[in-house]
């Protein structure tokens, strides 16, 4: 597998023998396609980012997701491989955590495993969010955005 990463560290595209797949991202919308087998996928987010559920060309959902307030996730169904979950960031199967490009980010503990290079968030270097995910995200591992509801 080979991933192509843009200016932010995001994957763009990702590479399995003959296999291409791009992923397409807004702010809001994102969706993927795949050669050669011509498949499209629509990722619908919550306002957070995360995926909510993944549907095909005609509409049918594939993916669904609920997750916790800091990712864990706790109902999935799915019928693809995916992983693009909580905040529309790469999950990894075996560590059980989300790559935010800067570090890596453990819901099961709600900490990153590796401390803030910033050092001025607070005295836990850890924290994700500085303990409150309901009203802020990290899309990055750096800094903490807040979420908004409405317009």
């Amino acid at each position: 597998m080979q991933f192509i990463f843009n200016e932010n560290k995001e994957v763009i595209a990702e590479q399995e023998g003959d296999n291409i797949t791009r992923l397409i991202r807004t702010s809001d919308l994102w969706a993927m396609e795949s050669e050669p087998e011509k498949t499209w996928y629509h990722y619908a987010s919550d306002e957070q980012g995360s995926t909510i559920f993944i549907t095909d060309r005609q509409g049918k959902v594939k993916n669904h997701y609920a997750y916790d307030a800091f990712g864990n996730i706790i109902e999935s169904e799915e019928q693809i491989p995916n992983r693009y979950q909580y905040t529309g960031q790469q999950f990894d199967q075996i560590t059980q955590q989300y790559y935010l490009r800067a570090r890596f980010y453990n819901p099961a503990i709600a900490r990153f495993k590796q401390e803030d290079e910033y050092h001025g968030d607070g005295l836990n270097l850890y924290a994700y969010c500085v303990n409150n995910p309901v009203d802020y995200y990290d899309p990055s591992g750096y800094i903490l955005c807040a979420t908004v509801v409405g317009s």
